[in-house]
């Protein structure tokens, strides 16, 4: 399936200093929210993740699966 996003994936540390003011102040933030989340227990890796509309990635990820149940016979529940 062809992903249909409307707005292009961006990285997370360019929307962050374009938010708050620059480089030193969203590495600064991804820094430290990474570090609360492994101090959790959780793997989050905010300096490589992408930022996208979460209405189209969901819209993909349906349509995916309607694909998928099509395809292999299956019912929806």
């Amino acid at each position: 399936m062809r992903c249909i996003l409307r707005q292009t994936p961006e990285p997370v540390f360019s929307a962050y200093a374009r938010k708050f003011g620059g480089a030193e102040q969203a590495e600064g933030i991804i820094t430290r929210l990474n570090a609360v989340a492994a101090s959790e227990g959780i793997d989050m890796r905010l300096d490589r993740a992408l930022r996208t509309n979460t209405f189209d990635a969901r819209r993909d990820l349906s349509i995916s699966r309607l694909r998928y149940h099509r395809s292999s016979g299956l019912r929806l529940e």
